[in-house]
């Protein structure tokens, strides 16, 4: 059954108690999607996940945490599709220095690879990108190394999924640190 429009008053959205920043924190959590056991469905009322994503084992791998660049870090949505086949195309940007080798190493594993990823926005919510059916893949790691001594020397990253709405509020802190057997 459909649901009915939601009514929308701007006192209900907190933007005096939690502002309304832009971007994200510079936290990323990245995790293969094989490793993932279930991502509970979001709520169709408020788009959010209320209970934890569960892993095939958490005493092996859990979401690796990113430390990003300052001020890089965005999680956006643009709808999509035809008329009646409506669709978000979801993504994670960000940047990590470029002359490291854990970055280089990030960008070979993360080439090929069908992941989940959570991003913390500066309100502290932390949008899930990419499903189990519909994981989040990376779609571009474009590094420089600059020519002048002032000039970007990163990799800015691209994750994409596509979903039926925009990337999902997780309401509990992802887990990012493994289960002692």
């Amino acid at each position: 059954m459909a649901q009915p429009i939601i009514s929308l008053k701007k006192s209900e959205l907190e933007l005096a108690t939690k502002g309304n920043m832009g971007g994200s924190t510079r936290k990323i959590g990245i995790i293969r999607a094989d490793a993932v056991a279930e991502i509970p469905a979001a709520d169709e009322n408020t788009n959010t996940i209320s209970s934890a994503i569960t892993f095939v084992d958490d005493t092996l791998e859990v979401f690796s945490m990113i430390e990003i660049t300052k001020n890089s870090g965005d999680v956006r949505h643009e709808l999509q599709g035809e008329i009646d086949g409506k669709s978000y195309h979801n993504f994670i940007d960000f940047n990590l220095p470029t002359g490291l080798d854990k970055v280089l190493t990030l960008c070979k594993q993360l080439a090929n690879e069908d992941v989940i990823a959570v991003a913390q926005d500066k309100r502290g919510n932390w949008r899930v990108l990419g499903t189990l059916d519909l994981p989040a893949t990376l779609n571009q790691a474009t590094g420089q190394l600059g020519k002048a001594a002032a000039d970007a020397n990163n990799t800015a990253f691209i994750l994409e999924a596509d979903w039926l709405a925009p990337a999902p509020i997780l309401t509990v802190t992802p887990q990012f640190e493994v289960t002692a057997a």
